[in-house]
């Protein structure tokens, strides 16, 4: 039995409502994050719910990471990110 389903079984058994996030890691190629967009939309249907860009924003700008928002938007995907400037978080989401 797959991890996803024992995970699923148990949250059933305790009657907790999951979804989960996928996250694309800003130091990862950009194929390596159309990979998480790929699973993303397989596993639509099955608790996942949105798309996240986490990791080290000085060193890899948001602005490179455009094409996988229209990607994830073309999609229909929700992306997430954070922003974490002078030890502020601020937390977006793209519709």
């Amino acid at each position: 039995m797959k991890l996803s389903k024992l995970l699923l079984a148990g949250f059933r058994r305790v009657q907790v409502k999951i979804n989960l996030i996928l996250c694309m890691m800003r130091n990862f190629s950009i194929e390596e994050n159309k990979e998480v967009i790929r699973l993303a939309k397989k596993y639509r249907n099955q608790h996942v719910v949105a798309i996240d860009l986490a990791g080290d924003e000085a060193s890899y700008p948001t602005s490179a990471f455009e094409p996988l928002f229209e990607l994830a938007k073309k999609r229909a995907f929700r992306i997430r990110f954070m922003l974490a400037k002078r030890m502020v978080l601020k937390a977006f989401t793209l519709p």
